[in-house]
């Protein structure tokens, strides 16, 4: 046999494991918070981080054009090709580290 519990708006009973009351509705239970608060500097960190993110885009942008686009006929061009290979790896190191500090998940 479930126990009585009074709703603290209206004053009716209700079973013991009700969530709301029969009556007027009211919440039965305390409310429960489901997510972590998120700290004020985790909150100021997010635009730096989708700048860095912008910033890490458009330099494998820079290298995909020239790998893409650089003569391999001429030692300049091959220096092109192959810088635009360093800086596609240092694009790919880079996004991994900027990964590490993204908390977008976090709600704001």
């Amino acid at each position: 046999m479930m126990s009585k519990v009074t709703c603290t708006q209206c004053g009716s009973p209700a079973d013991d494991g009700a969530i709301f009351c029969s009556n007027c509705k009211a919440t039965l239970r305390p409310e429960i918070t489901l997510t972590a608060s998120v700290p004020q500097d985790v909150r100021r960190a997010q635009p730096l981080i989708k700048i860095a993110r912008w910033a890490v885009k458009g330099l494998a942008g820079i290298a995909g054009l020239g790998f893409i686009f650089s003569p391999l006929s001429s030692n300049v061009g091959l220096a092109g090709f192959v810088g635009s290979i360093a800086l596609g790896v240092g694009c790919v190191f880079l996004w991994t580290l900027v990964d590490r500090f993204d908390d977008s998940d976090v709600p704001q």
